[in-house]
């Protein structure tokens, strides 16, 4: 953070070697400040294999008459996960450096788990004892250290199906370059994804994370609901169909709870009157 002291910064005795390009984003433009992320990758030696780290490094700067001033700093570090991290016979999985918020979900029964490591969507069986590999962007283009989506899995069953979302900035595929949230099956069968449906946005990934922040919600009906754009849109997990239940939503006209479930909003040109969604049931 923008407290650290220098060696901090400069990774004290760590012996990492930046690989790669490092790539730049600014996301938000003032008059006399500006937000900036950057994002590369990092090596070192581990003591069985190349350990590889994603680095995320944002600052807030503000431009002075005669200097430029850092208002805010945050780096986050995600290391890709390496198989050799993987204790098959006492069922351990060593992430390494990661967030303290890893993203995971069990099936029903405990028996299969999904996880999401540095952009990586890996799904494990303990029946086989095995780590499979469910999906990625790396490998694919030459911008592998611009990461910016996000992954949220939804549902597990007994056999290893799965389905999740991926969302953001769209870096390798069909929809490469494209802004939006793909809603994917995993078939464990024929270890195969499929797309079931993709819905585009107009804005950029940032913003589009925030709206995934702002609301998002699941119900026991295999429903997701999800914002963008301004337009509630009820996605069907099972037929991959979609339908906008609220269009022309701006967040001074809409509260969402702290569970996704409710959202209270009112209607363009009639301030007296509040409408509550219960998301619970579908509609």
């Amino acid at each position: 953070t923008i407290k650290s002291s220098l060696k901090q910064l400069a990774w004290g005795d760590l012996d990492f070697v930046q690989d790669g390009d490092i790539y730049m984003e600014v996301s938000e433009v003032g008059t006399t400040a500006c937000e900036i992320t950057f994002y590369y990758d990092i090596v070192r030696q581990g003591d069985e294999s190349i350990e590889t780290t994603e680095v995320k490094e944002f600052y807030r700067v503000r431009k002075g008459e005669d200097r430029v001033y850092l208002l805010d700093f945050e780096r986050t570090l995600d290391e890709e996960f390496s198989m050799s991290g993987f204790q098959g016979k006492d069922n351990i999985i060593k992430l390494g450096i990661v967030s303290p918020e890893v993203n995971y979900k069990y099936n029903d029964i405990g028996t299969i788990c999904a996880f999401e490591q540095d952009g990586d969507l890996y799904i494990y069986s303990e029946d086989d004892n095995t780590i499979t590999k469910v999906f990625s962007f790396k490998g694919k283009n030459n911008r592998d250290s611009y990461r910016n989506y996000g992954i949220k899995i939804l549902t597990i069953d007994g056999t290893g199906m799965m389905d999740f979302l991926v969302y953001g900035y769209m870096g390798a595929g069909e929809r490469e370059g494209q802004v939006g949230v793909s809603l994917y099956h995993y078939d464990e069968t024929s270890e195969e994804i499929e797309e079931r449906v993709f819905i585009a946005s107009n804005r950029n990934a940032t913003v589009l994370e925030a709206d995934m922040k702002d609301l998002f919600y699941e119900n026991a009906h295999n429903e997701v609901f999800i914002l963008i754009d301004g337009v509630l849109e009820k996605i069907n997990i099972n037929t991959g169909e979609t339908s906008q239940l609220l269009t022309g939503l701006v967040p001074k006209n809409y509260s969402v709870s702290d569970s996704g479930r409710f959202i209270a909003y009112i209607e363009d040109g009639d301030s007296k009157t509040v409408h509550i969604l219960d998301l619970k049931d579908g509609d």
